[in-house]
């Protein structure tokens, strides 16, 4: 992480302060259930979420669970 932090990434606190900050993110976790927690779970994206904004997951998961998010 640090890293990544010394290149010019900025540390969030939830995923819900990184959608109040950003105008796109871009998500890559390793299955459905992480997913769902990250965009729709307790602080997560679509709580910080504002109208127009970019979400795109490149995560491999199930065809339902991308079609509920949508």
């Amino acid at each position: 992480v640090q890293e990544v932090l010394n290149a010019g990434a900025k540390l969030a606190p939830s995923p819900r302060a990184v959608a109040i900050a950003s105008e796109m993110v871009i998500t890559m976790v390793p299955n459905s259930a992480q997913v769902e927690e990250l965009v729709s779970g307790p602080q997560g994206l679509l709580e910080g979420a504002r109208k127009g904004m970019i979400i795109i997951d490149m995560s491999t998961i199930a065809p339902r669970v991308s079609r509920e998010l949508a």
